[in-house]
């Protein structure tokens, strides 16, 4: 069996990494080749030498509507021709850019593709997008894979056939790791690229509600970069909180920061799988999110290894988020640590890759 695997770009990104880990781990049994869209950029995560990495030259410098045009048919055209070389029995189109691509360069071949959704059926906000979307996906996909269950309701009716929930498999496993000893306050850490999706600007509010409720004995480490930074930056300065907030950039070494942090702060608006949540509750790091559309609540068992707020509710997000560093300060977080640390396995890649075998050999 030959599986082939189609992305954007592999500088960053969750679903970079969930493509990588996958690869990685299916080449152990079959051969696998990764398509990427850009050669120009760095690839930021590990992979096997078994794995045969080809650039796709795609231009992302098109403006006009007729250079976009001719770009969507080459990019078709120099799929196809891997695809053919490659004799591929099987495609995963990571993101729906990437699955429809496939999906249309396959048209006429026996290939299958598999569509893998990264975030939840909405995050597409243009609606005509999204008919074609679906579109492509019952005429010319052999599976749809989705992160959640809650995500499938969002679907139209005569997709469901088609549909498969696989969880995404944690692409940093730190159960076996110990986190560094704290020195002083609280360590706060939230993971993610700086766009509107991940609720920066009410994280911010809440740090600035913390210090208002005289809780000063924490700080908090974002890490990311994004086309926000410099604006989140400014908000920081603006609302005094130089002193409690610093911003790192994206990092491969993400396990150092998970090492060196108690409690993960989530405030997203909406997510897929956020498998940021995984990682960190696998190094023992308690988490505390809105429960946003969808994945937090995947999880985040409530009061078990952390919190889950309804949405939206910031008086209450900011409650159990005092409540939580009270906890780490009197040394009562211990048991949501341990609780983090078990019930992230079940995001394992051992785990997650019985259920893509299921899919792949059947």
């Amino acid at each position: 069996m030959k599986i082939s695997i189609l992305s954007g770009k592999l500088s960053g990104g969750g679903a970079e990494r969930v493509a990588c880990v996958l690869a990685n781990k299916l080449s152990e049994t079959t051969s696998v080749s990764i398509y990427r869209g850009d050669s120009s950029e760095r690839t930021s995560f590990h992979i096997s030498e078994s794995i045969n990495l080809s650039d796709l030259h795609f231009n992302y410098n098109t403006n006009s509507f007729f250079d976009k045009a001719v770009e969507f048919l080459k990019r078709l055209k120099v799929v196809r021709e891997k695809i053919n070389v490659d004799n591929s029995d099987f495609v995963l189109g990571i993101k729906e850019d990437s699955s429809i691509r496939a999906a249309l360069a396959c048209i006429g071949k026996n290939t299958r593709v598999i569509a893998c959704e990264h975030n939840n059926y909405y995050a597409m906000k243009n609606i005509f997008k999204r008919l074609f979307r679906n579109f492509v996906y019952y005429f010319l996909t052999h599976r749809i894979v989705l992160l959640t269950d809650d995500d499938i309701k969002n679907y139209p009716r005569y997709l469901f056939n088609k549909i498969s929930v696989i969880s995404n498999p944690l692409g940093i496993n730190g159960y076996e790791i110990s986190r560094s000893e704290r020195k002083g306050n609280v360590r706060l850490l939230s993971v993610g690229r700086l766009t509107d999706q991940k609720g920066y600007y009410r994280m911010i509010d809440l740090i600035s509600d913390l210090i208002s409720s005289n809780v000063e004995t924490f700080h908090l480490t974002i890490v990311g970069d994004g086309a926000l930074r410099l604006d989140i930056e400014k908000y920081i300065s603006e609302k005094q909180l130089t002193n409690y907030i610093t911003i790192f950039p994206y990092t491969n070494d993400i396990s150092t920061f998970y090492c060196e942090s108690d409690i993960l702060v989530m405030t997203s608006l909406w997510e897929g799988l956020p498998m940021v949540l995984g990682e960190a509750m696998s190094f023992g790091v308690v988490p505390i999110a809105y429960d946003c559309p969808t994945g937090p609540s995947v999880f985040i068992n409530n009061k078990i290894n952390g919190f889950l707020v309804p949405d939206s509710d910031n008086k209450k997000f900011l409650q159990r988020l005092i409540e939580l560093i009270e906890m780490v300060n009197n040394e009562r977080i211990e048991s949501f640590s341990l609780n983090a640390r078990e019930s992230s396995q079940r995001f394992s890649v051992e785990n997650i890759i019985n259920k893509w075998n299921e899919i792949l050999l059947n």
